[in-house]
């Protein structure tokens, strides 16, 4: 059984292990200190992570702003991308704040936001 919860500052030696595998490396998550500058306050924004058999299998970030509730990071393991982990973290999230943006939704969650009636403004183009 997944267990859906709000990361916690204990929970770094799980979450590293997760974000070495879910992200390229250096990627700024991998480190501790920003951790906790963007998800280990609880005014200012937190994660939610989906746990099975000790390990991470699902994550969406979530920035708190005023009434707003902005998603990014979100990550779900490839062999449990066909299940309700999404809707699991959402429903988790949802319990911040009012409204809910997600932000730099890519072509993969694009439809999932879709399911839940958001909708789509514009697209966030990164340049180097």
């Amino acid at each position: 059984m997944i267990n859906y919860k709000i990361a916690e500052k204990s929970d770094w030696e799980m979450l590293s292990v997760f974000y070495k595998k879910a992200y390229r490396e250096h990627h700024p998550l991998q480190n501790q200190e920003f951790w906790n500058w963007q998800y280990g306050n609880e005014n200012f924004g937190r994660a939610i992570i989906g746990v099975y058999e000790d390990e991470i299998i699902a994550h969406l970030g979530v920035m708190l702003f005023e009434d707003y509730i902005f998603s990014l990071n979100l990550f779900i393991d490839s062999r449990y991308r066909n299940g309700d982990e999404f809707f699991k973290l959402v429903e988790i999230a949802n319990q911040f704040r009012k409204q809910h943006i997600g932000v730099a939704v890519n072509q993969n969650a694009f439809p999932l936001f879709r399911m839940m009636k958001w909708y789509h403004y514009v697209n966030l183009e990164r340049r180097l």
